[in-house]
């Protein structure tokens, strides 16, 4: 066919005829013509493969296609332009390893941030001297010591103290915290930290020096250790007595008066010394793990140095604290004589590197294992913890709410085992560390078969299938922790309860602990003591029942978000104040509800909120940062709101004043242009999900959005479920239809109308009666309810009600409308 023909076959079809240039070898051109007709990519594909990499760029830019753009400006050296557009592709990653390469380091760092390559943004923080920067972000990466070299060299002397203890390096803390000036406002915090270090090294007249500035009842407590240290047993223990008089709460306090008063007074001529101290410190060098320890004589070799005094753990066995050599770091070390572990020790090594894997926020994290003709050594991360045994040998007792904390805890550590084919065996008062902000640490997976020892207590936290020769099972630990959660919570179980069943009834719960515990926990911890495993329950269902009852003040999860309290809750889930100890600062936590959780996918949604809400950057838009997963199903973590609910403002205030209502509409509009840009439908607006801060309006809860048409996503809902607020629905919902951004605009005119007039523009006695409305009736005019509402502004609501999706305005258009109606 000829050129001629073929022409006249197209005829003025400009996408056929830039085809037939290109196949003619005229690129140029065709690229041209597939440009004035629109078909930008093909034309920058065209420009690009003629050489013209700078028409290609700019056609790929006309198609909004900057990652396109992107790359061809990197091939051909404009890093700079190159790492724009990369930007404008949201390419964040990309961009920042250009920006770092044309040493661009504060603007590389923030891109690295966004994307959570911490590593990489704490180095270009470094470079840029932004160093507190720096210090925040190493610390989310987890890296401790990098943090506090970062925080030193901002001079951020507090901070670089607190992950210098984190990285068990107290020498650099020491140094750091002294460095805290006295007018500075975290003296106070840095002198509390500073105590125990202080005390422990000896410097006796320095940590009585930075008394003065610390709270009343922190002050009675480290004047209690500090007369303890020198030997005045007698003002230590009228100081401790003082404190648990008139503070109470303070566990250690409590503890140490316990031991004071079992302790004999000196005599009153004799003179305090300290314990003879071992051949090694006597000839003025450090003692050896073979000297303190006498039956680790064999140790010596070891790169550890014992620094606290050895607590008997087990008959045979030690658990000390030492320091690293090689680190300078703190460690705890557990010295178990092979002879305890009998015809076991080739178990143990097998299972030594599956204990390693198991990395949970109260699992105590075993780091290292050494293996020796007679002994085992498990080296550990440090923790400033005690025994809970010693804790519960003297008067303390936790609260209700503390011990409903500390059995989640153990639960889900329990949990996290058994997934990885782990049993404890041991689980008892005596295998877990807890500290003064009531965080656990169980010790001693791997060692289930750890021959019996002869203290009382712990024997009796074993189930009764252990002491028929059975092997240990993860049914094994849950009855050690259905009795240990009896003693915490101080129930009374029937005097038999050892020889057969019990009945959930028989047991005898104090005053208000059954309220607070509720039916399904106390029947679950009852369950865990049955004589036959197989009807205990497991890890996981006694978490997921702990869980739902809510997170707990000063329950902290994933070991970062501190619960202060609730602030709400909704049908799926409950909202929570909470602390963020790595960026110190409040946030909120969403949580998704136990009973949600029968359906898998409102799991999968609630996880959905998060990745697509972090795709959305606008000052309209609640800012969300982080999710995560524990037993009882999954969070997110986002900005902390102090406004009012556009509920609540209705409720109260409506019919609101048009410049507020233009306001409001405007900044809910300009949410929704970011998110439909995004392909995201929010699909359930309503004023409960708009927050008023001020003057800024912010929109909240994406999470039952799905992505838009054509973005691939699967519908996550369960099946017929229609997702949304029926109030505030448009028709295309009710009927199950494939939805677009037109349904949010359907929502936000309901909303409007609400806003104008003080009610719904449909109302009904059911649910039903309201849909029926939305799908066959014509809205009222808002007038009849607002006789002096402008025209302009009734026209525009009846647009945004209609009932076809497309003769609604886009959100675009409507933001900008809603601007140039009168006020």
């Amino acid at each position: 066919m000829s050129s001629k023909s073929f022409l006249g076959i197209f005829g003025q079809n400009a996408e056929a005829r830039a085809e037939l240039l290109y196949h003619q070898g005229k690129l140029e051109r065709a690229a041209k013509l597939y440009r004035k007709a629109g078909n930008h990519r093909r034309a920058a594909a065209i420009f690009a493969e003629s050489g013209n990499h700078q028409q290609a760029i700019e056609s790929y830019r006309q198609g909004n296609e900057p990652a396109k753009a992107a790359e061809l400006l990197e091939k051909a050296g404009d890093f700079d332009a190159a790492a724009s557009a990369y930007e404008e592709a949201e390419e964040w990653g990309k961009a920042a390893r250009l920006w770092e390469r044309a040493e661009d380091y504060a603007r590389a760092a923030e891109l690295y941030a966004r994307v959570e390559r911490y590593a990489e943004a704490g180095q270009c923080y470094a470079r840029s001297n932004q160093h507190d920067k720096a210090g925040e972000v190493f610390a989310r990466a987890g890296n401790h010591p990098a943090a506090a070299d970062a925080f030193l060299a901002a001079e951020s002397y507090l901070q670089a103290g607190e992950h210098y203890l984190e990285a068990g390096n107290t020498a650099a803390a020491l140094d750091a915290l002294s460095s805290v000036e006295p007018a500075a406002a975290d003296y106070s915090r840095a002198c509390q930290l500073l105590m125990p270090l202080l005390i422990e090294e000896g410097h006796y007249d320095q940590a009585a020096a930075r008394l003065e500035p610390l709270p009343v009842a922190a002050g009675l407590y480290w004047r209690g250790r500090l007369a303890e240290a020198r030997r005045e047993l007698q003002e230590a223990r009228r100081l401790y007595q003082q404190l648990v008089r008139e503070h109470g709460g303070y566990r250690d306090a409590t503890r140490r008066l316990a031991r004071l008063e079992e302790r004999p007074e000196p005599e009153p001529d004799a003179v305090a010394r300290r314990p003879a101290a071992p051949p090694a410190a006597a000839a003025g060098r450090e003692p050896t793990l073979a000297e303190l320890v006498p039956t680790a004589a064999a140790l010596a070799d070891l790169p550890f140095t014992i620094t606290g005094e050895i607590e008997p753990w087990w008959p045979g066995c030690e658990l000390c604290r030492a320091e690293d050599r090689r680190s300078q770091g703190k460690r705890l070390l557990l010295v178990v004589p092979l002879s305890a572990l009998g015809p076991e020790v080739e178990a143990f090594r097998r299972a030594a590197a599956q204990i390693q894997a198991l990395k949970h926020p109260s699992v105590l994290r075993l780091d290292e294992v050494y293996l020796t003709e007679e002994r085992v050594i498990l080296c550990y991360e440090p923790f400033a913890g005690d025994l809970l045994s010693r804790q519960l040998a003297g008067p303390w007792r936790p609260t209700p709410n503390a011990a409903l904390h500390l059995l989640m805890q153990a639960s889900e550590a329990l949990s996290a085992a058994h997934k990885l084919g782990l049993v404890h065996g041991w689980l008892s008062p005596r295998t877990i560390l807890i500290d003064d902000a009531e965080q656990i640490r169980l010790i001693g997976f791997g060692l289930e078969r750890l021959r019996p020892a002869g203290d009382p207590t712990t024997v009796a936290y074993r189930a009764p299938e252990l002491r028929r020769d059975l092997p240990p099972a993860p049914a094994t630990d849950m009855f050690s922790l259905g009795l240990l959660g009896v003693e915490l919570l101080g129930a009374l179980l029937p005097a038999d309860w050892s020889r057969g069943r019990i009945e959930p009834e028989e047991v005898r719960w104090p005053e208000g602990v059954a309220e607070l515990a509720g039916d399904s926990l106390r029947e679950a911890l009852v369950r865990c003591l049955a004589r036959e495993p197989i009807e205990r329950p497991s890890a996981e269902v006694v978490a997921r029942t702990l869980n739902a009852l809510g997170l707990m003040p000063g329950q902290v999860l994933q070991g970062r978000y501190e619960i202060q309290g609730e602030l709400g809750r909704g049908g799926m889930s409950r909202v929570y104040r909470a602390y963020d100890r790595v960026m110190a600062e409040e946030v909120a936590i969403k949580t998704l509800l136990a009973s949600a959780l029968r359906h898998p996918d409102e799991e999968r949604r609630l996880l959905r909120e998060v990745q697509i809400c972090r795709k959305i950057s606008h000052p309209n838009v609640v800012r969300v940062h982080d999710l995560g997963q524990f037993p009882g199903g999954v969070f997110i973590t986002m900005e902390l709101l102090d406004g009012e609910g556009l509920d609540r403002l209705i409720r109260r205030a409506a019919p609101l004043p048009l410049d507020e209502v233009r306001r409001i509409v405007q900044q809910i509009a300009l949410a929704l242009v970011e998110a439909h840009r995004l392909e995201i439908v929010h699909r359930d607006l309503k004023p409960g999900n708009v927050i008023l801060v001020g003057d800024r309006v912010k929109v909240l809860d994406f999470g039952i959005a799905r992505m838009g048409a054509g973005a691939g996503q699967p519908n996550v809902t369960r099946t017929g479920e229609v997702i949304g607020s029926p109030l505030y629905m448009a028709p295309e919902q009710l009927q199950g239809k494939p939805v677009d951004g037109a349904c949010d605009l359907y929502a936000l005119g309901v909303i409007t109308f609400a806003m104008l007039t003080g009610r719904e523009p449909f109302l009904g006695e059911d649910a039903t009666a309201v849909a029926l409305q939305h799908l066959r009736d014509a809205p009222p005019d808002p007038r009849e309810l607002r006789p002096d509402l402008p025209p302009a502004w009734a026209a525009l609501v009846d647009q945004m009600l209609a009932k076809p999706p497309a003769d609604r305005p886009t959100a675009a258009d409507l933001a900008r409308a809603v601007g140039t109606l009168p006020a």
